[in-house]
């Protein structure tokens, strides 16, 4: 039989830069691996809020992590250097499917929305099997319920913990942090349900997507601005353009925020500036495609998105 020479070569070469840099793979340290001081954890990197890979918002899951301690998960969190890094355990409260624990680089959070779609989306995948109708997530902010469709899954909205105008003071800092003209703010409110988030309507999306923020005047603030799509010049794959401006530590833009999303949706259709159903678009200027589905039925507000599995593998710590 003839064997291509490129193809050939192209394995031996992989084969031999793969024993190099990994020496477990050879026979004699096969008998080695896992190290006797590892313990080996079932591993998913996945992407949330997009349908297609690399283009949402990044997670990364640890599954089965109860032997891990608060110190481990807080370092790791903050190795993968991603929003935020979630941890699959065992339940604590009898109606609950599983838990999770949900850490920033920087700290664990009682809530945030693309870690519990994400961290659902393995925990299924991994097997995991609701006790009801809807699979049921306890976190640090209690019980979240989740519902399962063919195309994506979707969360509950907590309950706002703080809502109401934004302080004029506070306004004020917004509008110097944005570069803003003094009218270029339709309405603000509080959309707080734990995460911390403010919000501020802009006249349009181009000036939305135009906004270039100074994170040392917004220290300390969570800010989302949204705008309206105008159909005429913006299409219809969307009715909503957001972005999310976090400056708790560091500044940056977050590429699809679930958590003020589900804030969000609640002041815009309690308000009837938005319908009872409709679609965000986030991550625009991140060259992200984020697409975020709001749904009210009855008096709950349902947040959704698609799940995309990209990484699979075994963490040793």
């Amino acid at each position: 039989m003839l064997v291509d020479r490129r193809k050939f070569l192209n394995f031996a070469t992989a084969n031999t830069v793969a024993t190099a840099i990994h020496p477990f793979l050879t026979e004699q340290n096969k008998k080695q691996w896992p190290p006797k001081d590892s313990t080996v954890f079932a591993f998913q990197q996945v992407d949330v809020f997009s349908s297609k890979p690399l283009l949402g918002n990044p997670l990364a899951v640890v599954i089965g992590a109860d032997a891990l301690s608060d110190e481990d998960m807080a370092a790791f969190a903050s190795w993968t250097n991603l929003s935020e890094t979630t941890f699959l355990l065992e339940p604590r409260l009898p109606n609950a499917d599983y838990r999770v624990r949900i850490f920033t680089r920087q700290r664990e959070v009682p809530f945030a929305g693309h870690p519990t779609l994400g961290s659902c989306h393995v925990w299924l995948a991994a097997g995991g099997v609701a006790k009801g109708r809807e699979i049921v997530q306890e976190c640090g902010l209690g019980l979240i319920h989740i519902r399962r469709a063919p195309e994506r899954l979707s969360f509950v909205a907590p309950k706002l913990v703080r809502s109401g105008p934004v302080e004029p003071e506070i306004l004020a800092r917004v509008v110097r942090g944005l570069d803003l003209a003094p009218d270029a703010i339709m309405a603000s409110n509080w959309v707080d349900n734990g995460s911390g988030w403010l919000a501020i309507m802009l006249r349009s999306r181009e000036g939305v997507l135009a906004l270039r923020p100074n994170y040392s005047t917004l220290t300390g603030l969570k800010v989302g601005a949204f705008a309206a799509f105008n159909p005429m010049k913006d299409g219809n794959s969307a009715q909503f353009e957001v972005r999310a401006f976090s400056v708790e530590d560091v500044g940056h833009e977050d590429p699809v925020t679930g958590s003020l999303n589900a804030g969000l949706a609640q002041w815009l259709i309690g308000s009837r500036i938005a319908p009872s159903e409709y679609v965000v678009s986030q991550g625009t200027v991140l060259k992200r495609m984020g697409r975020v589905y709001i749904e009210q039925n009855g008096s709950q507000i349902w947040v959704g998105g698609m799940v995309r599995t990209c990484v699979l593998g075994k963490l040793m710590l």
